[in-house]
């Protein structure tokens, strides 16, 4: 029987890159003071890409909302802001979940469910 244990379960991934890309992930570990090794290079780099791109669009929505506050959106322009935030436009919810979570952080309601 295996012991238990309190490390989250990981899972092996056979990935195959183009040496351009492994060229790239190499000189981005050289960069780094702990020099990681590939698979920790990659793991970083994926969680930093994941984590910047929840940033840059909690970041743009923010600038929608201080654009409406200020008054330099329509009122066009705002409904149609509001009618893809709020889910009403078909598939919002279903493709866009982080950006929904990120919603949901900014204050702004649930998207009403299909």
């Amino acid at each position: 029987m295996a012991r238990p244990t309190d490390e989250p379960k990981t899972y092996r991934l056979d990935l195959r890159f183009p040496e351009y890309l492994v060229n790239l992930v190499d000189e981005w570990r050289r960069l780094q003071p702990d020099i990681p090794a590939r698979a920790e290079a990659i793991r970083r780099l994926v969680l930093s890409g994941v984590l910047n791109k929840q940033e840059m669009m909690e970041g743009f929505l923010r600038v929608l909302i201080d654009l409406h506050a200020a008054g330099r959106l329509s009122e066009d322009e705002w409904s149609r802001v509001q009618e893809v935030i709020s889910g009403s436009a078909s598939q919002f919810a279903e493709d866009h979940p982080s950006l929904v979570a990120v919603l949901k952080r900014l204050g702004f309601d649930d998207p009403p469910e299909k």
